[in-house]
């Protein structure tokens, strides 16, 4: 499995988008959002940014991927108000985190 990316710069900054297909997955995504070759993130953590171990924190504000062996694991934010949302298109799988900001 691979992460590959391209930054929109019109995108809302933090704002991404992934496309997983034939074992690559394709993160379009705004301003902001942190990648590095194993994982990408907008969000924050206790622990060592370098690491990227928001997976592993009792609590992280925020969402990203990481590669996990042959696999992508998602993580949403540790509170229960907010999450990311999928949809199969038979053609692959999207997993999105909201493009529009809340303006409430």
């Amino acid at each position: 499995m691979e992460i590959r990316y391209t930054q929109i710069d019109n995108l809302p900054p933090l704002a991404w988008l992934a496309e997983i297909k034939n074992g690559i997955v394709e993160v379009i995504h705004g301003k902001r959002v942190e990648t590095t070759e194993n994982w990408f993130v907008e969000g924050a953590w206790s622990g060592e940014f370098a690491q990227g171990e928001f997976l592993d924190n009792d609590w992280f504000c925020g969402t990203g991927a990481r590669l996990c062996n042959d696999k992508i694991v998602f993580s949403t934010p540790s509170h229960v108000t907010y999450g990311l949302f999928s949809k199969n298109t038979g053609g692959g799988v999207y997993d999105l985190q909201q493009l529009i900001p809340f303006n409430g």
